[in-house]
């Protein structure tokens, strides 16, 4: 009876351990947008929160970003003279480039560890 009790509790503490965010130390969310004109872009989100900092990637080149605005689940940003809209829901990009607007389609991908 007690090893039946001894497995029973070490199976409910794996489960809390591995069902919580206790042991997690870092959580982003990854966009990966492409376009077949443009290319790709991807954007390494930790807080979605407006003012914060996030990586991008353009044509393999890496630059750290503010998030200017997030309104009705569209994140904002500005990077060399174009606006981007990110729609967190329709997971799609905007890029307004001087009244040139160019569409892509994104992926999202979580990583935690």
């Amino acid at each position: 009876m007690k090893i039946l009790l001894a497995i029973c509790f070490a199976a409910l503490l794996v489960y809390f351990l591995t069902s919580t965010s206790i042991l997690q130390r870092y959580s982003y969310d990854i966009y990966e947008c492409t376009n077949r004109m443009h290319g790709s872009i991807k954007m390494w989100f930790k807080n979605l929160v407006a003012g914060e900092t996030f990586e991008l990637t353009i044509a393999g080149e890496t630059r750290r970003i503010q998030i200017l605005e997030i309104a009705d689940n569209k994140v904002v940003f500005f990077d060399n003279g174009i606006t981007y809209k990110l729609d967190l829901n329709g997971r799609r990009l905007v890029a307004d480039d001087k009244g040139s607007i160019s569409f892509f389609g994104c992926e999202l991908k979580q990583f935690t560890m």
